[in-house]
């Protein structure tokens, strides 16, 4: 009987080893698999801003406001009445007139029939300040697109809030995708078949991307990219190995129950390491364990928050009851 006890547990040490071999391979296949130059090439490609003001002291003052920056590199400047011939050469009008005339309300209504291109644009009517400028900079960043990361390379002031942006937006995108993954594995015997691993290959590329459009937003160098990606592995590596274990333990549970953990594995995982990424890549230090635990409380709070469909919503907030 202890013969077999014994061999039982080698046993399992054997395929515990064997599975953080495969697993570590699987690493190294999606590292060598992911290609970064869309983002690079984005993010080099230098932003076109367009700011209107009253005066060109006024629009010039406003720019440096906006971008951080005490030259105008990137940005156009101009007065209310400045002919726009073409909108689509700039990735964004800002346009601040606190007398509302009728000038700048077209600016309001711009694009919103249009099929061609047209820019983000924040039209502003009260005095422009700092928190003005901070609430405009929320809107650009919510609205640029993947030209976000390029804003914040090239205009400082914008780093926190395209980040911010960046982080939600990949941790959302995981969270949603684990629960869509793990639909296939509430089928019997086939169901599991179909969704093992794949979820989590998914999960560490969409984490790798992240990591990398933040050293580009952060003004971190682009031309070694062998440098960056030796610098992400090792945590995103530890976070591949905790979500196998992770994953292994939800599949425990009976069918939808595990679907809430994983969700909350991916999206949890994925801005805290978002928001270690920020901290070393924009700040040169590594976070410390009182910041990496706050960075776990602020996923849980917005945890809550995901833009489900209704039925997600009953599952999270019964998980949460639970």
């Amino acid at each position: 009987m202890k013969l077999l006890k014994r061999n039982s547990s080698e046993v399992k040490t054997s395929i515990g080893v064997l599975g953080a071999i495969a697993t570590t391979k699987r690493m190294v296949d999606v590292v060598r698999e992911i290609s970064f130059d869309d983002v690079r090439d984005e993010a080099m490609r230098p932003p076109s801003m367009l700011v209107l003001a009253a005066t060109t002291d006024e629009a010039e003052r406003i720019a440096r406001l906006l971008t951080g920056n005490s030259d105008l590199n990137g940005v156009t400047v101009g007065t209310l009445d400045t002919e726009v011939w073409s909108r689509a050469q700039y990735d964004a009008i800002v346009v601040n007139d606190p007398e509302m005339s009728a000038k700048s309300q077209q600016y309001v209504t711009a694009g919103a029939s249009s099929g061609t291109w047209e820019p983000v644009i924040s039209v502003s009517h009260l005095p422009f300040g700092r928190s003005e400028a901070e609430h405009t900079r929320a809107h650009l960043a919510a609205n640029l697109g993947d030209r976000v990361v390029s804003f914040a390379r090239h205009f400082p002031a914008f780093r926190g809030i395209a980040i911010t942006a960046i982080v939600n937006e990949s941790s959302t995108a995981n969270a949603q995708f684990a629960f869509v993954a793990n639909i296939p594995s509430l089928l019997p015997v086939v169901g599991g078949l179909l969704s093992a691993g794949a979820d989590m290959i998914v999960l560490t590329k969409n984490q790798l991307m992240m990591v990398y459009k933040i050293a580009a937003a952060s003004g971190r160098a682009l031309d070694d990219q062998h440098a960056i990606l030796r610098e992400m592995v090792p945590v995103v590596g530890q976070g591949f190995l905790w979500r196998t274990a992770a994953r292994e333990a939800t599949t425990m549970l009976p069918l939808a129950a595990g679907t809430i953990p994983k969700v909350a594995i991916a999206f949890t995982g994925t801005y805290a390491l978002g928001r270690a990424a920020e901290v070393f890549y924009r700040f040169g230090k590594k976070p410390t364990k009182a910041q990496r635990e706050e960075f776990v409380a602020q996923a849980r709070e917005l945890l809550a928050k995901l833009p489900f469909g209704k039925r997600e919503k009953e599952l999270i907030e019964s998980a949460a009851a639970d």
